[in-house]
């Protein structure tokens, strides 16, 4: 998975791998998440937000995608 530098104060990357619809958030304490049968729309919405911070917490965190903490 490729992760992309975002402007936020709790997250320090974003990565999408299309094979698996897995969106991978790493934060800026070093933890990373990794959430399963994420639709690439939400990676391309995460990237577009002014927000990247916010829309996470109100969309992929409350959305009750499956995840495991990688790190």
């Amino acid at each position: 998975m490729q992760y992309y530098a975002v402007s936020s104060s709790s997250i320090a990357e974003v990565g999408y791998d299309e094979s698996t619809s897995t969106l991978g958030v790493r934060f800026q304490n070093g933890s990373e998440y990794h959430y399963y049968d994420v639709q690439e729309s939400e990676f391309k919405a995460i990237c577009s937000v002014d927000s990247v911070g916010t829309y996470i917490n109100r969309r992929i965190k409350t959305a009750g995608y499956a995840y495991a903490r990688i790190s």
